[in-house]
């Protein structure tokens, strides 16, 4: 017969290592969107998002703190940092069980359209169409070998 305590103590370990999987591959395939973001403003790159609810209407500046031309990538560096930042808090967020979506609320100029499914489609020549197909490829491959290096330990 089962202790009460052994069979709560094992819904809590199994509820933890799922929950920690689950923020790990959230924060690797958003991490690949956002390497793999075209960038001319940053804007679609600021607005990849991780929730845990699927309704969120969530949306940001684009993060360019240095003006154009002030050197080699450094807003596109600082962009990049800020976007995996805003990702890793918000994948904090995440509950157990929850279903989790990484969404990208960047919006056309006149605001009339998201355009991040056109830049998955190829329509920037800095990155081949995929690129979310991609990253959650090789996000599920990099959470893996996170996953299983941290319980290695």
């Amino acid at each position: 017969m089962s202790n009460y305590a052994t069979t709560l103590s094992i819904k809590t370990d199994l509820e933890a290592e799922f929950l920690g999987y689950t923020k790990t591959l959230a924060i690797a395939v958003a991490d690949g969107l956002i390497d793999d973001m075209p960038v001319d403003t940053g804007e679609a790159r600021s607005n990849v998002f991780i929730f845990a609810s699927a309704d969120s209407k969530a949306r940001v500046g684009a993060y360019s703190p240095f003006p154009k031309g002030s050197g080699p990538n450094k807003s596109e560096g600082a962009n990049r940092t800020a976007a995996k930042t805003q990702a890793r808090r918000s994948a904090e967020l995440i509950k157990p069980f929850e279903d989790v979506f990484i969404v990208n609320n960047a919006v056309s100029e006149d605001g009339s359209y998201y355009y991040a499914g056109d830049l998955d489609e190829g329509s920037s020549r800095q990155t081949p169409a995929g690129m979310t197909d991609r990253a959650i490829v090789m996000g599920i491959k990099k959470a893996d070998l996170l996953w299983g290096l941290r319980r290695e330990r």
